[in-house]
């Protein structure tokens, strides 16, 4: 998932990341986070007015999707946890982009990924009623730290170790802070049909959708 970071900047991949890869329990249901950019890199700020400040998650039986509007279009990312794939569809500029993420491509940039070094902390707070004890995560370029729950059985897999679902975090890359609170959490019965492509979306390769956004 390193490839939507070089088209669409560190910025909106460091918000889509923290809800791109789950895997699930038995939870179904929707789960609102609010956005709050505590510190940004001077050449962003600019930009802050046009960034996400939503994110808008839904949960079903093998498949999970992440929604947010940003920069005057929107995004919407989903993966499938039965096959291991992912569809990325984007709004913007008056076209609807889609690309398919093969379990190859997946699998290749998440074996990139670096493990974080967790400490557990016997801090509690709660969230939505909830209660959620905290936990910090780092990697030599990135620290998170984490507020989860142990009342929502679903798992998030960039947090495996963890035995919870994260309700709050606050991750911190370079000069740049992003912290993310849910606002909701709604139980219901999801229908694999939410998952489908909409029609309507001209379907690109990775490699043609960087080139259309200037990349190399």
């Amino acid at each position: 998932m390193k490839r939507p970071l070089l088209i669409l900047g560190g910025l909106v991949f460091l918000v889509l990341l923290s809800g791109f890869r789950y895997s699930f329990k038995p939870f179904e249901g929707d789960i609102t986070y609010s956005i709050t950019y505590v510190e940004l890199p001077e050449e962003s700020r600019a930009f802050e007015d046009m960034l996400a400040n939503e994110l808008f998650m839904t949960l079903g039986k093998s498949n999970t999707k992440v929604q947010q509007e940003l920069m005057g279009g929107s995004q919407v990312i989903v993966a499938n946890n039965d096959d291991k794939t992912g569809e990325m569809m984007m709004e913007m500029m008056g076209m609807k982009i889609h690309v398919h993420l093969s379990k190859e491509e997946l699998e290749a940039e998440n074996n990139q990924s670096e493990k974080p070094v967790i400490t557990e902390f016997k801090e509690y707070k709660k969230i939505l009623g909830y209660k959620c004890q905290k936990a910090v995560l780092k990697t030599s370029t990135q620290t998170i730290e984490l507020w989860y729950t142990d009342k929502i059985e679903a798992q998030h897999t960039d947090f495996k170790d963890i035995k919870g679902f994260p309700l709050e975090y606050l991750t911190t890359q370079g000069d740049m802070k992003v912290k993310m609170t849910a606002t909701k959490v709604e139980s219901r019965n999801v229908e694999d049909s939410e998952f489908n492509v909409p029609d309507g979306f001209t379907t690109y390769t990775m490699e043609e959708l960087s080139k259309m956004m200037g990349g190399n």
